[in-house]
């Protein structure tokens, strides 16, 4: 257990086993109020994190999206002479989507893979398990696993709503698409240039919050 104090505060990382790392933090930089005189903070990290690019996946294409990140906080370290890879396979029949694929510890990672064995309209689980080897032995240690739910909607009508796990937006059609509703009081006796008015504030503020949507979209991780 590798512990390191920083400003009276002891921070460790319990590494053990299962799909869960903790890390451990308690000192007197951690109190909350005047009356504590230590605190101790305990936070369960997941080793490994997984999800489709998409819920629900819509149309025939069998082009999806598995998104991953193996914590690094929590993960063992690798030497020199290991790298960390990830298996992807069905619960059911265990077809092989994702094999000996080399990944780096941290980062949130968007890896393309082939829907063509999955249910093409229904519901599918893939298990993803996050594998470190020896690359002189090439023996491997398994770290976790988790279980994905892949969703697949055959048939595509107008206003298909779908979430991308990867940009946390709404799409609509495939498109990102921001709710944004206006409503107002009866203005009658300000008359109609003053209706008029408030109304166009309304569509700049439209224009500027979905250009500020496609912005993040565009750099988010």
């Amino acid at each position: 257990m590798p512990c390191a104090g920083v400003a009276n505060t002891t921070k460790c990382r319990v590494l053990g086993g299962g799909p869960y790392g903790v890390s451990v933090s308690y000192g007197t930089s951690l109190d909350y109020s005047s009356w504590q005189s230590n605190a101790v903070l305990v936070i369960a990290h997941p080793k490994l994190s997984a999800s489709p690019g998409r819920s629900p996946y819509f149309g025939t294409s069998d082009a999806g999206e598995l998104l991953l990140r193996a914590n690094s906080k929590v993960c063992p370290a690798l030497s020199d002479d290991e790298e960390a890879y990830v298996e992807a396979r069905t619960v059911e029949g265990g077809a092989t989507l994702l094999q000996d694929e080399v990944i780096p510890l941290g980062p949130k990672l968007a890896i393309p893979i082939s829907m063509a064995q999955m249910n093409p309209n229904g519901e599918t689980w893939v298990e993803v398990t996050l594998r470190v080897r020896s690359k002189t032995t090439m023996e491997d240690t398994v770290v976790s696993t988790h279980r994905v739910r892949f969703t697949r909607v055959a048939q595509t009508k107008i206003g298909a709503t779908s979430i991308d796990h990867n940009t946390r937006a709404i799409l609509v059609d495939g498109e990102q698409f921001l709710p944004v509703s206006w409503t107002s009081t009866t203005m009658d006796s300000y008359g109609p240039d003053y209706m008029i008015g408030t109304l166009s504030v309304f569509l700049h503020f439209t224009y500027f919050t979905s250009s500020l949507l496609h912005f993040t979209s565009i750099y988010s991780i």
